[in-house]
């Protein structure tokens, strides 16, 4: 999620915002049942026991029981995480988003593999402190770096890593740091997304009181077949 399309959550939600069409990217059908939509990513797993895990699952409750939660497919639990760096997926096959010197291939495993191998002497950041910006569009968290040191150490941090992997997206300068809860199916009408916004401010107020930073340590290279679940590599076994 880019800055640009954070900035007209109205247009986007209608489904009017140039370039930036509700369609998911293929990641689930137009009925909300997840597709495939292999990749490897560099993420920030929220563990299910924790209480931003458990305020977040109160949130998506909350969308869930709106008269237009039909238009969302929700997330499980178990896929709450922050990206930290979009790393390679079935979509930037043959583009010039593929890391460099890294074959194609759709074998995600063996890749992810071999961008862990690049990063045996990197040391990444710890203790890293995030906020709630606010609730957004009914499906997504959007945070902030709580300082500004947060925020360089972050962005030095993406910066590295688009170095020593050879990857780097348009968005790379203005990506939003999120949480994704859930994905918009259809456009919303006029009516819906009015009052989901002021449900979005009430949570968020909420949310802010409950859980006024968010600790992040200890990123993890992983794989994904779908956006159910998302496995550390260092937890599986590579076939050689």
């Amino acid at each position: 999620m880019d800055s640009h399309l954070v900035s007209h959550e109205e247009k986007y939600l209608l489904n009017q915002l140039a370039n930036y069409p509700i369609n998911n990217d293929g990641k689930f059908s137009n009925k909300g049942k997840v597709l495939d939509w292999p990749g490897c990513t560099i993420i920030y797993n929220i563990k299910e026991s924790s209480k931003l895990s458990l305020e977040l699952q109160k949130i998506q409750n909350k969308f869930k029981k709106l008269s237009f939660s039909n238009k969302y497919s929700y997330l499980p639990k178990s896929s709450f995480h922050m990206t930290l760096f979009d790393c390679c997926n079935i979509r930037t096959h043959n583009s010039k988003f593929w890391p460099k010197n890294i074959s194609q291939s759709d074998d995600f495993l063996e890749i992810a593999f071999k961008l862990s191998e690049k990063l045996n002497n990197y040391s990444f950041p710890k203790n890293i402190n995030v906020k709630l910006q606010k609730f957004f569009g009914g499906f997504s968290t959007l945070l902030l770096p709580n300082t500004l040191n947060d925020n360089q150490i972050l962005r030095s941090c993406r910066d590295d890593l688009s170095k020593i992997l050879g990857i780097k997206y348009d968005n790379h300068i203005t990506y939003t740091f999120h949480i994704t809860l859930a994905y918009l199916l259809k456009p919303l009408t006029l009516k819906e997304v009015k009052n989901l916004q002021i449900i979005d401010k009430q949570n968020s107020q909420e949310f802010k009181k409950e859980v006024p930073f968010i600790e992040l340590n200890n990123p993890e290279i992983c794989v994904f077949d779908n956006m159910y679940k998302f496995t550390n590599v260092k937890k599986l076994t590579r076939i050689t």
